[in-house]
Parts: C-alpha cells; structure tokens; sequence
C-alpha cells in the first residue's frame, strides 16, 4: 500500500522558501515589471553573474502559464524523498545532499557552456530532486529499500529511473541544459551517499595482530625447592 511520509521540519522550511521565491518573483514581474529571472538562473555565458547564479538558480523560475504546476510537481517530489531522507540522515545531512545535487548539476552545464552555443539556462530544484533520490537510495547499507513502502529499489535502479526520465524529458524539449544538469546532480548524489557510508575511523577494526609473549607463565604446582615451571 502507498504510505505517504510525514513532512519532515527542514524539508517543509526547504518548499516554503522556494514556493516563497516564486510567489515573490511572479509578483515583482506583474506589479513592478522587475524581471529577477536572467539575475537569479544559470546562465550558460561566461560571466561574472556566475558566483551567485549557481546558489541561486534552483529559486528562479520563469514566469509562465505553465510554470506554476511545474513547480508544484517538483516540489511534491522534493517532499516524497526529502523527508524520508531527513528522518533517517538529520537535517544537517540533508542540506548538504541538496547543496552537492546543486553545485553538481551546475557544473557541466558551466563546462559545456564553453563548447556549446544556445543552451538554455538551468532553473529550478529539479536537479535537488534527482540528486537526493540516487543518495537516498545509494546510502542504504542493505543495498535495497522500499521506496514509499511500495517500490523495492537498489542503487542502480534509482540511477537508472533517475538517467531514463531525463533523457526521456530531453528528447522531447529539444534542451540539452537540463539533462546533462541532472546527469551532475545524479553523479553528485551517488558520491553523498558514498561518502554517508564511508567507515569512520572508530569503527575500522585494528590491523595490528595481538602482541605475543615468548613465554607464558604456569601458575600454580610450585614449591619453595621447585624451580620456575616456563612453557615454551
């Protein structure tokens, strides 16, 4: 049976503040003609805008007749792998998954951009979404888990489901922004969870064999004439 997953209290900070920056971006556009859009996406020139352009652009989203569902979609999904991930890893480990999908997503969208002419620019949390869910997946020790109690996944699953859907969007938007985004953000998530499971140092077991004694002594069976009994 499908169980939904209590919001957990970071992940619900995470979707107001996003769903915040689009209602306030739409606004400045219709009420003051203040277009925030090519300020706050990542755009694939070479510029100085990019030392901010690649925090901000998960909060910039264009201001269109279909952009609202789009955002709605993805933040459902962000709260059906966001959550399970919070109440297993801890808020700390949740912010820093969704900010290496980030910065992994921009990444080669910033190195394409230097051979590539008319990509689009990278917005919005989708990369966050692919990210977390191959981390969510790939941290578990068991190798498998019950996605939502419903869908039993392996690593290679997520990643596969993650890589298939987005080649999938690709082929029918023609944009080659997003998908190599997402291929960052996936290859970004699986490294978290390679990380998460990394053995600590007060877990690894000593290399070192037990120290040896040459000799061992015998106790008992002595007498004040018997000489020391040794046991070689």
């Amino acid at each position: 049976m499908f169980a939904f997953p209590p919001l957990s209290k970071f992940i619900r900070n995470v979707l107001i503040v996003l769903f915040s920056a689009f209602v306030a971006t739409a606004l400045l556009a219709r009420f003051a003609s203040i277009e925030t859009f090519g300020w706050l996406s990542l755009v694939p020139q070479p510029s100085v805008a990019w030392a901010w352009q690649v925090i901000t652009y998960p909060f910039a989203v264009p201001v269109t007749p279909g952009s609202l569902p789009a955002l709605l979609f993805t933040l459902f999904f962000l709260y059906l792998i966001g959550s399970p991930f919070e109440q297993r890893f801890g808020a700390k480990r949740t912010f820093q998954a969704l900010v290496v999908s980030s910065l992994s997503a921009a990444v080669p969208v910033l190195v394409l951009s230097f051979v590539s002419r008319g990509m689009i620019p990278l917005f919005g949390a989708s990369p966050m979404v692919f990210g977390l869910f191959v981390a969510f997946i790939a941290s578990v020790r068991a190798g498998q888990v019950s996605f939502m109690g419903v869908l039993p996944m392996k690593p290679w699953h997520a990643i596969a489901i993650s890589i298939g859907f987005s080649f999938l969007s690709y082929v029918t938007s023609g944009n080659i922004t997003p998908f190599v985004a997402d291929l960052g953000a996936i290859a970004g998530g699986y490294a978290f969870a390679r990380y998460l499971g990394r053995p600590t140092s007060g877990s690894r077991p000593s290399r070192k064999p037990p120290k040896k004694r040459p000799f061992e002594v015998i106790p008992g069976g002595r007498t004040p004439n018997d000489p020391p009994k040794w046991l070689n």
